[in-house]
């Protein structure tokens, strides 16, 4: 069984220069923030909250908008490659879709967190990772 699944579509195998990092409140702020140690342009969106940390991490674009509006949200980005998409299971499938339909990146990746909700995620476009599943192999590779 495979932790990352993925949908077939071309150039996948390149390297995503031009990322965006959509939701998961702190979560998906330190996903942005350990993308941004690379080589990689990272943009965190989110909800208008106020976070300290946020202001600390210069290396991150943020935009401060409702992620749920994709056509604004497409409109003021361009050339993506590489959509993250974190949050419920329920939230990160709408969302995952509508980005997919919308800006239609190179891939969009999604987090899920209940392994019943996968097959929702069949024929969207968007690959998803089982959190779950990836932090059971993890624990069973370094102690068991």
């Amino acid at each position: 069984m495979h932790t990352i699944r993925q949908n077939s579509r071309d150039d996948s195998h390149k390297a995503a220069r031009n990322i965006l990092v959509i939701g998961g409140d702190d979560v998906g702020l330190a996903v942005a923030e350990y993308l941004s140690e690379g080589n990689q342009s990272v943009t965190f969106v989110s909800e208008p909250k106020p976070s300290a940390v946020a202001d600390e991490v210069n290396s991150i674009h943020r935009k401060l908008s409702g992620a749920q509006d994709v056509r604004a949200l497409a409109s003021e980005t361009t050339d993506i490659d590489l959509v993250v998409v974190i949050g419920s299971d329920s939230e990160t499938l709408l969302l995952g879709y509508l980005i997919r339909c919308e800006l239609d990146p190179r891939e969009v990746l999604a987090d899920i967190s209940n392994p019943a909700n996968e097959p929702a995620f069949e024929g969207t476009g968007v690959d998803h990772i089982d959190i779950p599943q990836l932090l059971s192999e993890y624990i069973c590779d370094r102690y068991g």
